[in-house]
């Protein structure tokens, strides 16, 4: 018997309303323009430029490692970071395409359709409004200020630990077995991100507000509590051991930021403020949000955002105080406010990324089905419910879309983000500097040199903008200014607490410039650091080896090979130093004993080049020994 078209419109319906396939199909769409983006930003430093990236290094080091640790694996930790989930990404990525930028495009939308579908099931599991849980999805989706964490290359460990986290939420709801299944998505998303520590807490708000009951007493709720989530809190306690092992601490102020804690604490209420924003007014997504330091309760920056956010927390409150599940709206508050606790701790994080849109990334999950939840239950009320529900969902969702699509194209590449940052800032020093550099490596010298003095007007004593400026003096030939500005990062350096890596690149740049007496200071610096001695012993036998002096740099780097053996970078200076000494024999031993240390993919090509050249010359010399032999038998 054929189907009615009543009939087959229900069977739409139904499939449309209990299937995520519009929220992922829409969201997809958003997102390919994104494809076309470049490289941007950290992504070249830790993607592009990183000679570890292909190697097994890269996988089992980062275990064991911070995740900076390819800028210098003999001086660690070089961050607070530990993610090592985040370096296997990019190892696999690596392996999967290269540096075909589409490839890491599409994994990253990838991971952010699996959190759409997860958002969507978690919808199912919680209420009880049959659209709710696409319209949720969709609107997380698409939502504006998940632009950078999906365009951004390197901001992957934020969906990939919420991608983790909403899989073990979904796994502890449903009970039963499933729960271990929650305690390994757990470990994975704390290996993912460090601001998963905060996930007990919302299984806590979990169980508190959504299976507490009136006949419940105090005693047996805590004893229910710990019994359900005291497995979490055991891996978080192995983590946070592990965390220490390989760092030296759990968390430290970022060397760049100066804010004492009471500054930190008046600073909060800004930053409230601006993630309220950000969620209520969606257009307000960008690249760059600078954070004034608050120093005075006195100041307008400290007590007019407090007022907002405790009139928005009462206003809430007032709301959903009679709403018809009043537990609902709390949990979903809750989430919002459990996902933001780890990026309120204000002085973990550089002044100039105090707050991002990417930090809102899992909390926005609890916004998006609370929204969700309003909408629907809102139309429902609504003289046509059916029309004003479809229609009022889908202006939310073009409205979300839109402005998706007009931000996506800010992640292009680094001169058009930069771009973007220092127009909407223009005092965002760190905008100038950055666009700076991306314009003198388009070749744009004029662009780059008026960029950079913009940023050191706005930041006199940036160590790092006074070595790059130098380095574009040098090149348009104005050496005397460039060795004034030298000079000042110098004296600057040890203010801002620079590492190893700066005191080095600033003596190489003394270097090219003639600089002695600078360019010994700065080493001097560095060999005072950890790690300084060996570091400042290879940076000598570069520039000898620069230089033509020979004999100097293989008098530094043999004792230093006995010294530290399983130095990479050491035997493969030695290798070149016997190769242009034409000591053959001994620069393919070096080269030999280089490549069984697993050298990063650069510097291995380097080497597998140098060896082939060396037998080639070696065999080539004993062909030509052979027919002279023969000749002079004949």
């Amino acid at each position: 018997m054929p189907h009615s078209g009543g009939d087959v419109r229900a069977q739409w319906s139904r499939f449309l309303a209990d299937t995520p396939v519009v929220a992922l199909a829409i969201t997809a769409a958003a997102y390919l323009r994104c494809i076309r983006n470049e490289f941007v930003y950290d992504d070249n430093e830790m993607i592009v430029h990183n000679p570890f990236l292909g190697a097994w290094a890269m996988v089992w080091k980062s275990f064991v490692s911070d995740s900076w640790w390819f800028l210098d694996p003999h001086n660690l930790p070089q961050s607070a970071f530990y993610r090592p989930l985040q370096d296997v990404w990019f190892w696999l990525n690596y392996h999967l395409f290269g540096f075909a930028v589409p490839g890491w495009h599409l994994a990253l939308i990838a991971v952010h359709l699996i959190v759409v579908w997860l958002v969507f099931k978690i919808a199912q599991e919680l209420t009880s409004h049959r659209w709710e849980p696409l319209l949720a999805a969709t609107l997380f989706g698409v939502m504006p200020l998940h632009a950078q964490a999906v365009v951004r290359l390197t901001a992957i460990p934020l969906p990939m630990s919420a991608a983790f986290e909403t899989a073990a939420f979904l796994c502890f709801i449903r009970g039963g077995m499933k729960r271990r299944w929650a305690l390994i998505l757990f470990a994975f998303a704390l290996m993912s991100h460090e601001s998963s520590v905060i996930f007990p807490l919302l299984l806590i708000a979990y169980a508190v507000i959504m299976q507490s009951s009136p006949t419940e007493s105090i005693r047996d709720a805590l004893v229910r509590v710990t019994r359900e989530t005291w497995g979490f809190f055991a891996i978080l306690a192995g983590y946070l051991g592990l965390r220490f092992w390989v760092l030296g601490f759990i968390s430290e102020q970022h060397f760049a930021n100066r804010m004492t804690f009471a500054q930190a604490v008046m600073t909060l209420p800004s930053v409230v403020a601006l993630y309220l924003r950000l969620l209520l007014v969606p257009w307000s997504a960008g690249p760059e949000h600078p954070i004034e330091i608050v120093s005075s309760m006195l100041s307008p920056d400290f007590y007019f955002p407090l007022a907002i956010a405790i009139a928005v927390a009462l206003a809430a409150v007032f709301v959903f105080w009679k709403a018809a599940p009043p537990k609902l709206y709390l949990f979903w508050i809750a989430w919002m406010a459990i996902g933001l606790l780890p990026v309120l701790n204000l002085r973990n994080f550089p002044p100039w990324g105090m707050a991002e849109d990417r930090y809102l990334y899992l909390s926005s999950i609890g916004w998006c089905l609370m929204v969700g939840e309003i909408a629907v239950s809102g139309f429902e009320a609504a003289p046509f419910a059916r029309i004003a529900a479809v229609s009022g969902a889908a202006a939310l969702v073009a409205l979300y879309a839109g402005i998706l699509l007009h931000i996506e194209p800010f992640w292009h590449d680094d001169v058009r983000l930069f771009s973007v940052s220092a127009h909407r800032f223009p005092n965002s020093w760190l905008s100038h500097f950055q666009l700076a550099k991306a314009l003198k490596e388009r070749g744009d010298l004029e662009g780059a040199e008026r960029e950079y003095r913009t940023a050191l007007d706005l930041e006199p004593d940036y160590p790092i903008a006074l070595l790059n400026f130098a380095a574009l003096l040098e090149k348009t030939g104005r050496i005397p200014e460039a060795l004034e500005d030298l000079r000042r990062a110098v004296v600057f350096m040890p203010q801002w607490k620079f590492n190893l890596r700066s005191y080095i690149n600033l003596a190489n740049n003394a270097d090219s410039l003639g600089a002695i007496d600078l360019r010994e200071s700065a080493l001097e610096e560095a060999a005072n650091l950890p790690g300084g001695q060996i570091a400042t012993t290879k940076t000598r036998a570069q520039i000898d080896l620069k230089h033509g002096d020979l004999a100097d740099a293989e008098s530094l780097l043999l004792p230093a090979s006995r010294e530290d053996p399983g130095d990479v970078e050491i035997w493969a200076l030695l290798a070149t130093a016997f190769a242009r000494e034409g000591k053959r024999p001994q620069a393919i031993d070096a080269c030999q004993k280089a490549l069984a240390l697993n050298p990063g993919q650069g510097l291995r090509e380097v080497l597998d080049k140098l060896l082939s050249q060396l037998r080639a010359a070696w065999n080539a010399d004993s062909d030509r020994a052979v027919r002279d032999r023969d000749r002079e038998i004949l």
